[in-house]
Order: structure tokens, then C-alpha cells, then sequence
């Protein structure tokens, strides 16, 4: 999930700090950065004049600092700060502001606060709350970082192993189920609502119960290793068999990208590397 906020003519991409290191791990010069801005001003530009949507006045330079610091670092401007910006005469100060939010690591607290907020289902047990702890501490040090984020989703998606891991413990507050990991991990890392059609084709798509639950089916051998002890860390392992059938029916379904295609494991490799590696693909 990466949001897009547009501050006159400066684009903030969160969740990419820096969109041309972020996504192709390139060092780029200012100009480079600047044709990149003056390219998706353009777009945007364009979409608007196609929506026929009145563009907003140029925000003062307190309502900029406000907004900024907050979709940046999630707390408003200290004082001091404030009057530091508000008194700055430099042309380029909004973008030099910016630069300094992104750097900050509040930024990286900030974004992973908010990922694990959409993350995690609400109504967690009490042998669950660890994983607030957990994936939000995973999520920090991804961002810190500054991962691709094509990247962040393939090692989530294929994560195994236990520990404090981040994934493991998002993907045993679904209780392992597929089709809970289904809805969730297409919701969050492809914007796409699909569970609906989880027992019935979607009212509102194309989505078919064959789609939802072969994409269910790369989660159905993932399992949570049974721990020695009691309050033991979680532990997460592929197992040689499992898989998912249509409901109400023996008709089992197989592991399918959500653009139709067959996902194909690498022999010994885990069953969810074919999904990450669509998830991450240019196509």
C-alpha cells in the first residue's frame, strides 16, 4: 500500500521515502528528481483535468507544516520548530521540510504504526497481543531500512521461522486459515477486496469463488510449529501436504494467480514463492 499526497507541487510518496531508490534501487541526481516530480505533476495534472475537479488553493505555509508533519511523522510540529519554518525565507523550504521528516525516525515509527493498524484483525486474544509488538517492530526496521517495496511483501509473504518475526505473527493472529489470508493479504498488498467471493461470485466484480480460493490455496501447507513449552515463540513451517476445496464440495483447487495464471512452486522451495514472486513482478 503506498499513498500518494500531493502538496502543490511536491509529492510525498509514503511508504517509498524515496520513490526512485525505493523501487529501483538507483542513485538518482536532483535533476533526475526533479524530471521524476515534473512527470507525475503532469499525470496527476491530467487526471484532474479529465475528473474536471477544481484544484485547491496553495496552502499557507502553517497549513503546510502541519499537514506534512503529520502524514509524515504522525505527531504535529513542536514550537519551536513552527517558528523556525514560519521565519525560514528560503524558496525551497517545503521540500527542504520534507527531506527532514523523511529522515527523521519518527517517519519509519510512523509508517509501520499505521501498516499494523490496517494489518491486524481487531478482537485479538490475549496469547495474540504480542503480535502488535511483533509486527509492528518488523515493520520499523523494514522502513528504517528504506526496503524496496517490492521487496517488504516478498519476505512477508514467504517468511517462515519464528522469533519476534513480524509475519509470523500476522499470519497466526489469522489462525493460519487460508481464506482468512486470502482476504487480508490481497486487501493489503493489492488493494483488492475480493472475500466476497469466498462463497459466492462478487456482486460488484469478476471475481470468482475459483479465483478467491486458489489464491487461498498457496497458504493451505503453512503451518504453525507445536512449541515445548507453554508461552513459547511462534513458529511457522510448509508442510508437504494441504490444500483447499470449494465449499460445500470435495472439488479441490489449486494454487492460481489472481491474473489467471498457475502458480508453479521451485521443488523445496515454499508454496507461497510463486505468489510473491507475482506479487513483486513488473507485469
Amino acid at each position: 500500500m503506498i499513498r500518494i499526497v500531493w502538496f502543490g507541487a511536491a509529492l510525498l510518496v509514503l511508504g517509498a521515502p524515496h520513490i526512485a531508490e525505493a523501487q529501483f534501487d538507483l542513485e538518482v541526481t536532483p535533476e533526475q528528481r526533479q524530471e521524476m516530480v515534473r512527470r507525475i505533476d503532469a499525470l496527476l495534472g491530467d487526471r484532474i483535468a479529465e475528473a474536471g475537479v477544481a484544484i485547491a488553493a496553495r496552502s499557507s505555509d502553517a497549513e503546510f507544516l502541519r499537514r506534512a508533519t503529520l502524514d509524515l511523522n504522525g505527531v504535529i510540529p513542536r514550537v519551536a520548530d513552527a517558528r523556525a519554518f514560519l521565519a525560514d525565507p528560503s524558496p525551497d523550504k517545503r521540500t527542504k521540510l520534507i527531506e527532514r521528516l523523511l529522515a527523521s525516525p519518527r517517519h519509519a515509527t510512523h509508517l509501520a504504526n499505521s501498516w499494523r493498524q490496517f494489518m491486524l484483525p481487531s478482537g485479538l486474544g490475549l496469547q495474540q497481543i504480542q503480535s502488535v509488538a511483533g509486527v509492528q517492530n518488523w515493520l520499523r526496521r523494514q522502513f528504517s531500512q528504506n526496503l524496496r517495496y517490492d521487496r517488504l511483501v516478498s519476505d512477508f509473504i514467504v517468511a517462515s521461522g519464528g522469533g519476534e518475526s513480524g509475519p509470523a505473527l500476522y499470519f497466526t493472529s489469522l489462525e493460519l486459515k487460508p481464506e482468512k489470508l486470502a482476504a487480508s493479504t490481497s486487501r493489503i498488498f493489492l488493494g483488492l477486496q475480493i472475500e466476497c467471493a469466498q462463497c459466492h461470485p462478487h456482486p460488484f466484480d469478476h471475481w470468482k469463488q475459483e479465483d478467491f480460493w486458489g489464491y487461498a490455496a498457496f497458504f493451505a501447507q503453512l503451518d504453525q510449529s507445536q512449541a515445548m513449552n507453554p508461552g513459547a515463540l511462534v513458529s511457522l513451517k510448509d508442510v508437504s501436504e494441504g490444500e483447499v476445496t470449494l465449499p460445500d464440495t470435495e472439488i479441490v483447487v489449486a494454487p492460481k494467480h489472481l491474473a489467471g495464471s498457475q502458480g508453479t512452486a521451485h521443488p523445496g522451495g515454499s508454496p507461497r514463492m510463486p505468489l510473491a514472486a507475482w506479487m513483486g513482478s513488473a507485469a
